[in-house]
């Protein structure tokens, strides 16, 4: 299988990147503000609600020398060998937010991230 990216993202305005815990059924760009409103506590979290529910946030950092890209798949060969990917935003943070739950080093986002710090660790030996 093959797979290609076609590198968009400096023809973007750059963009909040958000990963909420919950499946909206619709694909492209919305009026968030409408329905999403947040505010940055003391401690650096953030509380927000998404049509009346509870979130609480934080920001996650890509480690260092890494960034983080919003793709989307182009077209897929009928054959199933051959996906094309459009990077359409690149960014070094993105905020999870969880249901209701304050976040934690255990937030599997957070863990994929320490993940990668330890794989370089370990290339790097």
């Amino acid at each position: 299988m093959t797979t290609n990216f076609v590198d968009k993202s400096k023809q973007k305005p750059l963009v909040e990147i958000q990963s909420i815990p919950c499946r909206v059924d619709h694909t492209g760009p919305a009026e968030v503000s409408q329905y999403f409103h947040r505010e940055t506590l003391s401690n650096g979290h953030e509380k927000a609600t998404f049509r009346g529910r509870p979130l609480d946030g934080h920001a996650v950092f890509a480690p260092d020398g890494y960034k983080l890209y919003l793709l989307k798949e182009k077209r897929i060969a009928v054959d199933g060998s051959n996906k094309t990917f459009e990077v359409h935003a690149s960014t070094d943070k993105l905020t999870v937010w969880n249901l209701d739950k304050e976040p934690s080093e255990r937030d599997p986002i957070r863990r994929a991230m320490n993940w990668v710090q330890i794989a370089q660790a370990l290339a790097d030996d």
